[in-house]
């Protein structure tokens, strides 16, 4: 028996490992929660994730288990003040329970006749949650034992991946932020009665220059582009003795 379990344990970890090698973030929680319905012999399920909000975010929910809850008010995210039931309580308490009775459930929800709720802790840190319903015969504490152990060896595989994907998220905001920053800097630049140029200090070449300049001195962008700061009859003759001061010691103070 102890042959079989290692083995039944080692069959359930390489399953998990590979699902969170080869899917994309939505479809790893479905096939873990397959894994893990099939296991504890359950009927419903769902898994969920902490976002940066610290709300619970169960992207299995949008499966099979969509269909038969009726409710009129149905969500993936679920932020803290909402967390009731057996889920809210393991969520709050960080701690595994088993419920198999007085089920105060809403309207339309699926009907429950026993449920096992456990969070996913990474160094104590809340990063989500399994919850599974309506196993054949009620829950133990072996199933809360053998489900503990699964959060566990899923808990740094599922805070990488939230990691990961917060950093490309980041990146994607930065980007974005960037773009629009440059979009509003071109208009304003494009915008004002003083003519603008960019000049490479080093080659003396001008790198661009806004309407205005455009308008005063008659060329195009892009003949700007081909020709020199000192070429164009710069009225003010401070002005070129700036640029000369700046050339010379490459900085603007």
């Amino acid at each position: 028996k102890q042959i079989y379990r290692k083995n039944e344990e080692l069959r359930i970890k390489n399953k998990i490992s590979n699902t969170f090698i080869v899917q994309n973030s939505n479809e790893f929680f479905n096939d873990i929660l397959q894994i893990v319905l099939e296991k504890f012999d359950s009927k419903f399920g769902f898994i969920g994730y902490i976002n940066s909000e610290g709300d619970l975010v169960s992207p299995t929910l949008t499966y099979d288990i969509w269909k038969k809850c009726k409710m009129t008010d149905k969500s993936i995210i679920f932020p803290k003040k909402s967390w009731t039931g057996v889920w809210g309580k393991c969520l709050k308490e960080k701690k595994a329970f088993i419920k198999t009775e007085n089920f105060n459930l809403p309207k339309g929800h699926i009907q429950l006749k026993n449920a096992i709720a456990v969070p996913i802790l990474h160094k104590k840190e809340l990063i989500g949650q399994i919850v599974l319903g309506n196993k054949l015969i009620d829950y133990t504490e072996k199933d809360i034992n053998d489900l503990t152990k699964i959060c566990s060896y899923i808990a740094p595989l599922l805070f990488s991946r939230l990691k990961s994907n917060k950093y490309e998220s980041d990146l994607k905001r930065a980007r974005q932020t960037a773009e629009e920053n440059e979009v509003h800097f071109k208009t304003l630049l494009n915008h004002i009665s003083d003519a603008v140029f960019f000049q490479d200090l080093k080659t003396g070449k001008i790198l661009s220059a806004n309407n205005t300049a455009c308008k005063r001195y008659g060329y195009s962008k892009k003949e700007f582009t081909e020709i020199e700061l000192k070429e164009i009859d710069i009225e003010n003759s401070k002005i070129q003795q700036r640029i000369n001061e700046i050339s010379s010691k490459g900085q603007l103070i």
